[in-house]
């Protein structure tokens, strides 16, 4: 497709006394980052009393884009003070363009996937926000060019993180059922449980869980 801006804006970076852009945001979510691959560390090594802080870390990160986008469009919220509904209105830190670049990134470059993979003759079953499922394992995954984004992805993440990996791999599994994009269920202890809100009566990612989860869906 051809593309033609009919009015276009050039962003300008808030500078520090040095010169150098002081990327604010970035560093408040870089120490929630980082933070939270520590306690991922800890709970793989056993400490699971630490996973409501890991959630926790992971609900502060989320928020910093939440809080950007904040009242980009304009909506209401319950006063529980005046019985009422009220404007909900911006946060300190409200900006349409970091909230539409947030996501319109991430949606580029999960397009930018699925199409050099389908060219490389792997099968894709299910994109979310921020992941797929894919027959390519997490190497070829992390070497794909991703239309040219890909330098700058492995910067940021450099940055962001101290490794230039883009792609992780969180499931291996040798079969699964998809339901629906948030609905993915695979028989295998190591892979994807994702129940699209549906409650089984046994523990969640059990092997009577994803049976059972199976066993209603199909």
């Amino acid at each position: 497709a051809r593309v033609h801006i009919a009015r276009g804006f050039q962003a300008r970076y808030r500078i520090d006394g040095s010169g150098v852009p002081t990327r604010s945001l970035f560093k408040g979510v870089r120490e929630f980052v980082n933070d939270r691959a520590v306690l991922k560390g800890e709970i793989k090594a056993g400490r699971t009393e630490l996973s409501v802080f890991e959630q926790l870390e992971k609900t502060m990160v989320n928020s910093s884009y939440g809080k950007t986008a904040q009242n980009v469009v304009e909506k209401t919220t319950w006063d529980a003070r005046s019985q009422e509904m009220v404007d909900l209105g911006m946060s300190r830190i409200t900006s349409p363009t970091h909230a539409s670049m947030t996501t319109a990134i991430v949606r580029c470059i999960l397009m930018a996937a699925m199409n050099e993979l389908a060219s490389m003759g792997y099968d894709s079953y299910s994109f979310t926000t921020d992941g797929f499922i894919t027959t390519a394992d997490e190497d070829t995954a992390n070497a794909l060019p991703l239309c040219g984004m890909a330098p700058y992805l492995h910067q940021v993440r450099l940055d962001l993180s101290g490794s230039p990996k883009v792609w992780e791999e969180k499931h291996l599994q040798s079969g699964f059922y998809n339901l629906t994009t948030r609905g993915n269920m695979s028989p295998d202890s190591s892979g994807v449980c994702a129940h699209n809100s549906y409650v089984s009566p046994f523990p969640s990612k059990s092997a009577e869980d994803r049976l059972h989860c199976l066993d209603a869906w199909l």
